[in-house]
């Protein structure tokens, strides 16, 4: 095998974790981080965050709102995905 067919290794830096995207997993879940980030991107931030620190945070979150009583809408939906997975 020859050693100049092997691709150069990548020089791009990978970019840091915007500092908006853990409350905005935690408020608004996937659909809205994905619309704002890409999916790639998401997904990257969520494992480099500590996914299960952020599932836990957003699931506290939407227990706090169903207990207050103010789930409407989006957060409602998002309650109900998380609760049947």
């Amino acid at each position: 095998m020859v050693d100049t067919l092997r691709k150069a290794l990548s020089s791009k830096v990978a970019q840091p974790v915007p500092v908006e995207f853990r409350d905005l997993f935690v408020r608004h879940g996937w659909d809205r981080v994905n619309h704002l980030f890409g999916k790639r991107a998401s997904v990257r931030y969520f494992t480099v965050l500590g996914g299960d620190r952020l599932r836990s945070e957003r699931r506290a979150y939407l227990d706090g709102i169903r207990s207050n009583g103010v789930c409407r809408g989006a957060a409602q939906i998002a309650y109900v995905r998380t609760a049947s997975a």
